[in-house]
Formats: structure tokens, C-alpha cells, sequence
């Protein structure tokens, strides 16, 4: 497995955490699936997940150009969005 750095900003605050995953897609499943209610709601965090699965296949994370393990992701909440950067960590 492979360890993933997700830092996602989402209504004027940033948020990072760590997850091994095979892939990026999976990485940013498991930070969807493990969001801290704390900052985001129950209703936000399934709708997170909802639009990551609906979109995993049509709009897959977007390698940033001239960059090596680094994605970018967007995913529309509730009329905002929650910009997501992905990064493939070294151990």
C-alpha cells in the first residue's frame, strides 16, 4: 500500500490528513469516509461520498501538469465545493 497526503480546503478552512490506499481513487474514498465531524457534518460527509462515487469513473482525479503524485479533485457540496489535493507520500 501506498500512503496518500489529502488536503482539502472546504468553507475557509484547510484540512489534512493521511491514508494508505492501492490507488488515489481509494485514498480519497477513505478520507470521504472518514471526515471529522467536528468540521463537517453528517449531511456534508454523505454528500461527499455520494459525489465521489457518482463521479469516480467520468471525472477521475486530475494529475496536476508538470508534477509527479500530485491529483487535484473537486466535488460540489451544498452550493460550495471542496477543493481536494491529493499527494502520493514517501515514507
Amino acid at each position: 500500500m501506498k500512503k496518500f497526503t489529502v488536503i482539502a480546503e472546504y468553507k475557509g478552512g484547510t484540512y489534512v490528513s493521511q491514508h494508505y490506499a492501492d490507488t488515489v481513487d481509494e485514498a480519497i474514498m477513505k478520507w470521504a469516509e472518514n471526515l471529522d465531524l467536528q468540521y463537517f457534518s453528517e449531511k456534508e460527509k454523505r454528500k461527499i461520498i455520494k459525489e465521489l462515487k457518482y463521479w469516480a469513473d467520468e471525472i477521475p482525479p486530475t494529475l496536476l501538469d508538470g508534477l509527479t503524485n500530485v491529483w487535484f479533485k473537486y466535488v460540489g457540496v451544498y452550493r460550495r465545493g471542496v477543493f481536494i489535493n491529493i499527494v502520493e507520500t514517501v515514507q
